[in-house]
């Protein structure tokens, strides 16, 4: 994806207007419209008022990167992003495992209990994978 598509998506997140965000991070609407439409290569000082501004900065490693770190306050507006350390998404992680739980359901490995949720299996599973470095 590139910086134009990554930003927009951001404000569109924030649910910001264009005119809005330019006013905040003190950028014109056309240099904005020049990153988002017609994908123009942004300059640092643009991009700097961008990851410093308060309300943004929890985007900043995703922009250039397009990981996420969480634990350190870095997200991305997708939620859909690799985590750092991860080379797997935890949407990906979450579906196949608990497509895995119906399906040893089905072949009578599991006996499902009605105050165990798969969701609070995949939760469990989740945070020991990521324990042991995943």
């Amino acid at each position: 994806m590139k910086i134009g598509q990554k930003i927009k998506l951001i404000r569109e997140h924030e649910g910001i207007k264009r005119s809005e965000f330019c006013q905040a991070i003190d950028m014109t609407v056309d240099s904005l419209k020049t990153y988002e439409v017609k994908e123009r290569n942004i300059g640092f000082d643009n991009l700097s008022k961008i990851m410093s501004h308060p309300q943004l900065e929890k985007y900043s490693l995703w922009l250039i990167t397009g990981k996420t770190a969480p634990a350190a306050g870095q997200i991305a507006p997708d939620g859909q992003s690799l985590e750092v350390g991860s080379m797997i998404p935890k949407a990906t992680l979450t579906s196949a495992f608990e497509r895995t739980m119906h399906t040893s359901i089905s072949l009578g490995w599991l006996t499902p209990r009605e105050d165990v949720s798969f969701g609070m299996l995949s939760d469990v599973f989740l945070s020991d994978f990521e324990a042991v470095g995943g």
